[in-house]
């Protein structure tokens, strides 16, 4: 088992490194064309990594949550990033399956009393529902026809767990206070995206700005955009088609400019959509303006009195009192 983690320890390494900094030098990440080749090899010792631990019993006895760290790096892999801001049309239908997926091991973990690390299961939240959301969003953006499915998954499957990631998180702050100013401005932003996304499904008609004034919020929930970088030639490498379209690397700090800012700069409460402005432009400046103020930092998380142990399932008598039980 040590050598199985030790694996899903090096692909965690790997991807974030892979897709995540461009900019900093890995001498075994390549960076032009044969960046392909790596990426694809990765996926597969991914799926590997996940075929072995589900055929063993005893692997996946003691991975207890091995389907939940599995998709996460399959999000991860495959939503937009700074180096591959532009995913392929499998890549994106890839993450829309993989955050449904860490959406519904959350919902079961937390049914089963067993969502005890709370700190990771926020983010791994977070990150998902902003994913799942980002995707809704340019679909949206990008057709215009009546549908009853996006990307292959029912409207009505992805508005359910749209709203299971805010009940979540709620539950998620009764033992960790500081995350429920993220939980209410998730609600609100969630809320807005199927009410539009209801609209769009009936063929009704859903604003352009409407759609741009909530992706310029969804932009404030991460470090980096869930949304696909608009079409750039002069900036984009030549990759065949069908494969990710990848981007020079930016000079500077791999996170300052290309990227969104960190969270301990802003302040998560989502902006109400007010009257739309004339033009694009006034509303990403009416958007951005306010975004000074708007993130509190999810690192300050206070280990004190704040942190209530009082786990859904478990009685806290009963927790101390199968310790004295293994004392004695």
């Amino acid at each position: 088992m040590p050598r199985q983690f030790c694996l899903l320890r090096e692909l965690e390494s790997d991807v974030t490194r892979g897709m995540y900094y461009p900019n900093i030098h890995f001498d075994d990440i390549p960076r032009d064309h044969s960046f392909i080749e790596w990426f694809t090899q990765l996926q597969q010792r991914l799926d590997e990594w996940y075929q072995t631990t589900r055929q063993s019993i005893n692997l996946g006895e003691k991975i207890e949550f091995h389907e939940l760290l599995f998709q996460c790096q399959v999000l991860r892999l495959n939503r937009p990033s700074p180096c591959c801001p532009q995913p392929t049309k499998e890549m994106r239908k890839k993450a829309l399956q993989a955050s449904i997926a860490v959406l519904k091991e959350l919902g079961i973990i937390e049914r089963m009393g067993k969502l005890f690390n709370i700190w990771h299961a926020g983010y791994y939240l977070i990150e998902a529902v902003i994913c799942l959301l980002g995707t809704v969003l340019t679909e949206m953006g990008s057709q215009r026809d009546a549908h009853i499915t996006l990307d292959g998954e029912d409207i009505p499957i992805l508005c359910r767990y749209v709203q299971t990631a805010p009940a979540l998180l709620k539950k998620i702050s009764r033992r960790w206070p500081n995350i429920a100013v993220h939980a209410s401005a998730i609600e609100a932003l969630s809320r807005a995206v199927i009410d539009a996304l209801h609209l769009w499904s009936k063929s009704d008609s859903v604003e352009h700005v409407e759609i741009t004034a909530l992706k310029l919020q969804l932009n404030q929930f991460s470090l980096f955009s869930p949304l696909p970088k608009e079409t750039e030639s002069s900036a984009q490498t030549y990759i065949p088609s069908g494969t990710p379209e990848l981007y020079e690397a930016p000079s500077g700090n791999p996170v300052s400019g290309s990227v969104n800012p960190p969270f301990d700069h802003l302040d998560l409460q989502v902006p109400e959509v007010i009257a739309a402005p004339n033009n694009d432009c006034a509303l990403s400046n009416l958007v951005q303006d306010q975004a000074s103020s708007m993130i509190p930092g999810p690192y300050d998380f206070d280990m004190g009195s704040d942190l209530l142990w009082d786990f859904d399932g478990i009685d806290t008598e009963e927790i101390l009192a199968a310790f004295l039980e293994v004392e004695t």
